[in-house]
């Protein structure tokens, strides 16, 4: 139950913000599906030219988080190989400190961007169009049933 003020204006304020947070909220999981498209086909990208191991991981789940299959799961274990990639291959970005100077030199770092996605994903999950939003609605359902 929502605060309903006395004061007409007040009370106006409070419903336009009220619409205006709903209307906003509603396009999280239309940000979240254009976020899973665009980098999962980055991953995919990267790991049919990277090869070995994490390129394998890096194709598998760009096409998982295509899909929006297991979306939190393959974040994490994606989020970990930007980490090791950030760390092995871009340290002396890190070491320098040069980055607390200039911030967008983080930016220009393609794997740092490629972890900030993995952690939205991580952290808001795949959202509702997606094989996990279906699933989760199915079984929910299924629940109701029971």
């Amino acid at each position: 139950m929502y605060y309903q003020p006395h004061h007409p204006v007040l009370a106006f304020f409070i419903r336009w913000y009220q619409r205006f947070i709903k209307c906003f909220g509603n396009l999280q999981s239309l940000f979240l599906f254009f976020a899973r498209l665009v980098w999962g086909h980055q991953f995919l990208l990267y790991g049919t030219i990277d090869g070995g191991l994490l390129g394998g991981l890096e194709m598998a789940g760009g096409i998982l988080l295509l899909i929006g299959l297991f979306s939190r799961g393959v974040a994490f274990l994606l989020g970990l190989d930007m980490l090791i990639t950030l760390a092995t291959e871009h340290i002396h970005t890190f070491f320098n400190l040069e980055f607390l100077m200039n911030p967008f030199v983080l930016i220009r770092v393609e794997p740092f961007l490629l972890f900030m996605a993995c952690l939205l994903i991580l952290i808001f999950g795949p959202g509702k169009l997606s094989l996990d939003g279906w699933i989760k609605r199915l079984l929910d359902r299924r629940h109701l049933l029971d």
